[in-house]
């Protein structure tokens, strides 16, 4: 059964350009999750169906923990992410996992949409004829 839309937490970037999110991650109460050893993992994909990842962050790799006891992160889409996406609106998703045997894993975000916007490439000069 696919999941509703997840309207709450849309991102938006625009095409060619770094983007930064800020991560708070809470759990299903709002209580803050102290992160600890958990790993932080990103996907962009085009639908929430779609097997391929066409942007895959993790720690170390476009995600960087700011404030492990606060529950704080943040993820960077960087040139080569948001360039490789053509204008339009595509699925990611955020989980957590954390280290044991078997490895837990705890969805953040599911589904929601990622909106890739084409930004300004050129400026027209002012005072000049075409």
């Amino acid at each position: 059964m696919p999941h509703p839309p997840n309207r709450l937490n849309t991102l938006q970037a625009f095409r060619y350009q770094t983007k930064v999110f800020a991560l708070l991650i809470k759990d299903q109460d709002g209580r803050v999750v102290k992160l600890g050893e958990a790993q932080i993992f990103m996907t962009v994909k085009e639908s929430a169906v779609a097997e391929v990842a066409l942007i895959s962050k993790s720690v170390g790799n476009g995600i960087e923990v700011t404030g492990a006891d606060q529950g704080k992160a943040r993820v960077t889409l960087n040139t080569n992410d948001t360039g490789g996406l053509a204008p339009g609106t595509y699925k990611y998703d955020i989980w957590i996992e954390w280290p044991g045997d078997p490895v837990e894993r705890q969805p953040v975000v599911r589904a929601a949409n990622l909106e890739i916007v084409q930004g300004v490439t050129s400026f027209p000069v002012v005072g000049s004829s075409p």
